[in-house]
């Protein structure tokens, strides 16, 4: 029998892999906790929520934190996405700023 040997594991794939991990985790953490902030109801119109969302998009470079998560009804979360509301921030006492776009 031959001795078998393996290519050595690329980092690059390693280090892919353990940043999917830590993102995964940390979205897990943002949803429990703004869940849990929010009592299992929307922020926005206050009835049973079920999403979490990002106040802050990705895309602008928003974090995976509960300061920055909004939960938020099914309903909510699809005008949210749907461009139809706008979520602003954060008042100074924790609560949810938002604006209907016209």
């Amino acid at each position: 029998m031959a001795h078998q040997t393996f290519p050595k594991p690329r980092p690059h794939k390693l280090t892919k892999l353990a940043r999917a991990a830590a993102v995964e985790t940390a979205l897990r953490k943002m949803r429990k906790g703004t869940k849990a902030r929010a009592g299992g109801m929307c922020e926005v119109c206050g009835k049973r929520g079920s999403e979490t969302d990002h106040v802050q998009s990705r895309a602008q470079g928003g974090p995976h934190t509960v300061a920055n998560g909004a939960y938020l009804c099914l309903t909510c979360h699809g005008f949210k996405t749907g461009n139809v509301i706008k979520l602003l921030g954060r008042s100074a006492t924790g609560r949810l700023l938002w604006q209907r776009k016209s």
